[in-house]
């Protein structure tokens, strides 16, 4: 049930990210657009209280709407991408903004050549933990990579990568797997 339940909200967060790259390319400005969101994510990342407020299910949309527009007086950033915000409010997918700044640069990876990996640990990585597994897969696959980061704590320990269709896997619980498998075999 909360599989299906994240992969919905993955679904639309994924959505949301192709309406905006796709009107970002059709004004011939997705690179700045794109800086521009992560500059506003990251300067959201900054202000807990506001980030609280802008994602609370009870503060209705048009107060947030209103609280965005003006922080957009403030600070500067292209049109559409302040509608696109606004529309987030609006609709009440303002939490999804981190997924969908995720999509958008996979999708602008995507476009310049880039591959999507996932990658599943028994345990959450550390940022610097991510960054070194960023790092080390755009060099063993000699391409940007766009990883996403995900914990099962069922792997017991390991972790698994999925690229495209491959996916390596050296978590116990595929090693126990295998010796299960193993060992019915014999006898």
């Amino acid at each position: 049930m909360v599989d299906n339940v994240a992969k919905i909200v993955e679904g639309v967060a994924y959505r949301y990210a192709t309406a905006l790259f796709e009107l970002a390319e059709d004004s011939r400005n997705t690179t700045e657009v794109i800086h521009q969101l992560d500059g506003f994510v990251s300067w959201l990342r900054q202000q807990a209280d506001l980030a609280r407020f802008l994602t609370d299910p009870r503060v209705a949309p048009a107060q947030q709407q209103l609280v965005l527009g003006s922080i957009f007086k403030t600070i500067k950033i292209e049109r559409l991408l302040e509608k696109f915000l606004l529309l987030l409010a609006k609709q009440r997918r303002f939490a999804l903004l981190e997924q969908v700044v995720f999509n958008v640069r996979y999708l602008q990876m995507r476009q310049n050549g880039g591959v999507q990996v996932y990658v599943t640990s028994a345990r959450s990585l550390t940022p610097a933990q991510q960054q070194k597994m960023s790092a080390m897969l755009t060099n063993k696959l000699n391409k940007k990579v766009a990883v996403s980061f995900k914990n099962d704590p069922a792997l017991l320990a390991g972790f698994s990568i999925q690229i495209g269709s491959k996916v390596v896997d050296s978590s116990i619980k595929s090693k126990l797997m295998r010796l299960q498998q193993m060992m019915r075999g014999v006898g």
